[in-house]
């Protein structure tokens, strides 16, 4: 293999970038998630007493993060456990004794999921 270039074989920079490169995929795609998820909320009428604090929720709570765990590079979207726990947006998406299920979160990563599929694929 003389004259091919090739001095050492650095596996490290290799994966490195690989996951950058994943990752920025990622970072696309799970901010489609979250545009949608953000807008399916928002669109939710009932229970109307819960209107502003969806609208909390979805403005300033709803986030979508990327990071690399290990060898694996993970996408969230959602909204993060509030200081005293609580799982707000699960009880918005299935619904609970006060309120009927409006699901926000499934339907925006089901009906993108040609798009996140491309998005991953680069």
């Amino acid at each position: 293999m003389s004259g091919s270039g090739i001095t050492e074989w650095r596996a490290k920079e290799l994966i490195d970038t690989i996951a950058a490169h994943v990752e920025e995929n990622m970072e696309a795609a799970t901010k489609v998630v979250e545009v949608d998820a953000r807008h399916r909320m928002l669109s939710i009428r009932e229970p109307e007493f819960g209107t502003g604090y969806r609208r909390v929720l979805a403005l300033y709570r709803l986030k979508s993060i990327v990071k690399r765990e290990g060898m694996d590079v993970v996408g969230k979207v959602g909204i993060p456990p509030g200081e005293k726990g609580g799982s707000y947006g699960y009880y918005i998406e299935v619904g609970s004794r006060t309120a009927p299920a409006h699901p926000w979160l499934r339907p925006a990563l089901l009906t993108n999921l040609q798009t996140i599929i491309k998005l991953l694929r680069g």
